[in-house]
């Protein structure tokens, strides 16, 4: 087994997205952030991720035999028991160590591991049927709005309004972007890109922000622009699609400077996690 099999598996190039979503969950939480149990949780929620790209090949390896046999199962380069055995083995690792940061926190409660349960569910729905579900563009939503969510429990177990506003502005881009990828309706699909990105405007521009996230703003406007104009004039359509998965992490940007109102350390770093995303794009296809 080559351990380039298992990275094109997990498409771990979208990885950092993850990232920056732990980041912007744990500003949302509105509190010190604990640097320990901030690891504990990007590892559990890489592990979940991960595990359900793995699940996602094991549910589709009939489709990739007939359409994509460069996946790793149809390509006879891993099993798909060895797949689905790795995938569980890191969806009880998450939830083991989310149960190990209820004891090193200020968190003395099982939401993060009930959250973390409730995303595992909402993959593991995702993954079975999503190509004949008409709901499964939803469900992925939810997934990464799950992850705002837990990340946000295990810094402080309480669920505020700030942060089911981002949750679910993330869940609606991730919508959007889905419908995009799944060529299901690609200008409704920009529509609630554009709705997800205006909502989070809104919130932030209750406060006078500072000139960074001001500039933090105009990056992402112009990002989307680029994307919609790259789609038209070049026909280049896929590589559309993986430059707004990447640009999950500027949607956690404006998040984190609109809970803060400014571009601090957690805002940069997720600014730096999207060009980290499409270096990784470069070498592991991100869908």
């Amino acid at each position: 087994m080559k351990l380039f099999t298992l990275f094109k598996l997990g498409r771990v190039s979208n990885l950092p997205t993850v990232w920056s979503n732990v980041l912007a969950g744990s500003a949302l939480a509105n509190a010190e952030i604990n640097q320990f149990s901030l690891l504990i949780v990007l590892v559990s929620m890489s592990l979940v991720y991960t595990a359900g790209m793995f699940f996602n090949d094991v549910f589709d390896q009939d489709y990739d035999r007939q359409f994509r046999s460069d996946r790793p199962i149809p390509a006879n380069d891993i099993s798909s028991s060895v797949v689905m055995f790795l995938a569980i083995s890191m969806m009880i690792l998450a939830l083991l160590l989310l149960s190990l940061n209820i004891s090193v926190s200020i968190v003395e409660t099982w939401y993060p591991v009930l959250s973390c349960v409730l995303l595992c569910g909402l993959v593991l729905l995702y993954d079975w049927r999503h190509k004949q579900n008409p709901f499964g563009p939803l469900i992925m939503g939810l997934c990464r709005g799950m992850v705002y969510i837990t990340a946000a429990v295990s810094v402080i177990p309480a669920l505020t309004l700030q942060l089911a506003i981002s949750a679910i502005c993330l869940t609606v881009w991730v919508l959007g972007l889905t419908m995009v990828a799944k060529n299901k309706n690609v200008l409704a699909g920009f529509i609630l890109l554009n709705v997800s990105v205006n909502v989070v405007l809104l919130v932030a521009l209750n406060d006078i922000l500072s000139f960074q996230g001001y500039i933090a703003i105009a990056a992402f406007a112009f990002t989307l622009i680029y994307v919609f104009v790259y789609q038209w004039k070049n026909d280049k359509y896929w590589n559309s699609v993986t430059l707004l998965i990447a640009s999950i992490c500027l949607l956690d940007v404006l998040v984190i400077v609109s809970v803060t109102g400014a571009f601090n350390n957690l805002a940069m770093a997720s600014a730096g996690l999207f060009f980290l995303t499409l270096f990784f794009q470069r070498v592991i296809e991100g869908s």
